[in-house]
């Protein structure tokens, strides 16, 4: 049998303890089926053996067995160098006409039977779907959801003129929206006070450093070296998504690294936490760079997938909270319906500034 060559995970990379509880593998998705294809192995074994489990002490959910730098590195840079979803916010994507052209391209790998370009344009035209601002007419949107599972292009094409009518804009937080928000901005202010200084981590397209641009709010952008997504090779039409970001506007970037002569009144960490190795580290590298920590994590009613290290539910975060120094808010209910899920951690008002 093939070795594969993985990092044992011993012990909770939040609280430290090594008891741990089994959890429901990931399921299968785009990055399983890549990281099978580097490793050499079936996807069903390696979705087997980088399986989830659970901290006894604190909840949090992690993977017992973790990828090599290596193998991260030739995912995010090789294989899916593309950060889907963030260049899905900016791309005009959501639109029926598009659904129409990425539907014929779907009856074209139908009849090619291209198995990868299938379950591409399956992704795509699903994920089109589950963006639809009114969800009201469920039947309907579930009968198009079948019809792309079975492959049956002539009912998607045939609902061309009723889409026309319903795609005007993609609903908020969903994959074509990303999270860019005035309510989510609103609320961060609410709670955590005027923001006159904002940053963020990650994906620089999907988040809220254009609003707070548009809105005259000094917007940082910072840069981490990782093997994850949003690296060199993100690019569309030869532009890097930091490009995309900083070539047109008013926002500057910074290193993590770099001296820090500001506390940011907000750090944005989009989709982010679940993917560092060492989430309490950066917590407590952030808590000296921000007053607030806005965190957004898939909601964990699903097992984290393959290319999340690491799963948060509530009790998770209250942890990593009370260890640096922060309250919770989690009640942001309008992100909840796309999947998503708004932690914002806030220190008490006298320490905001250093």
């Amino acid at each position: 049998m093939t070795h594969i060559d993985l990092r044992s995970v011993k012990a909770c990379p939040l609280c430290g303890s090594p008891e741990a509880n089994d959890y429901p593998p990931a399921p299968s998705n785009l990055y399983s089926e890549k990281l099978a294809g580097l490793l050499g192995i079936a996807e069903s074994r390696l979705l087997d053996t980088v399986s989830n489990v659970q901290c006894q002490s604190c909840d949090l959910i992690y993977k017992r067995q973790w990828f090599q730098p290596e193998t991260l590195g030739a995912l995010f840079s090789d294989c899916v160098p593309l950060h889907p979803k963030g260049w899905d916010a900016v791309s005009g994507r959501f639109s029926a006409d598009n659904f129409r052209r990425e539907a014929f391209q779907y009856k074209e790998a139908l009849d090619q039977q291209d198995e990868a370009l299938i379950a591409r344009y399956r992704r795509a035209l699903r994920s089109i779907i589950d963006s639809m601002r009114d969800q009201s007419e469920s039947a309907r949107l579930d009968r198009l959801r079948k019809a792309v599972e079975e492959g049956d292009v002539d009912s998607l094409l045939a609902q061309h003129e009723w889409l026309t009518e319903q795609m005007d804009e993609a609903a908020p937080y969903s994959r074509f929206a990303g999270f860019s928000s005035p309510d989510l901005w609103r609320y961060m202010e609410e709670r955590a006070g005027s923001i006159h200084l904002y940053g963020e981590a990650g994906c620089p397209l999907w988040g809220l450093l254009r609003h707070a641009d548009e809105k005259d709010v000094t917007a940082i952008f910072v840069q981490r070296d990782e093997p994850n997504y949003w690296g060199t090779g993100c690019r569309v039409d030869g532009q890097s998504c930091r490009k995309a970001l900083l070539g047109q506007s008013g926002i500057s970037a910074r290193q993590w690294h770099d001296a820090w002569n500001a506390r940011l009144d907000v750090f944005g960490l989009f989709q982010y936490l679940d993917h560092l190795e060492q989430p309490d580290q950066f917590i407590a590298e952030a808590a000296q760079r921000a007053h607030a920590l806005a965190i957004i994590l898939d909601d964990v009613n699903e097992p984290p997938a393959v290319q999340h290290f690491t799963g948060w539910p509530e009790t998770a975060i209250e942890t990593l909270a009370k260890r640096h120094g922060f309250q919770v808010h989690s009640d942001f209910d309008a992100i909840r319906a796309s999947g998503n899920h708004l932690y914002l951690l806030v220190r008490d008002q006298n320490t905001k500034t250093a």
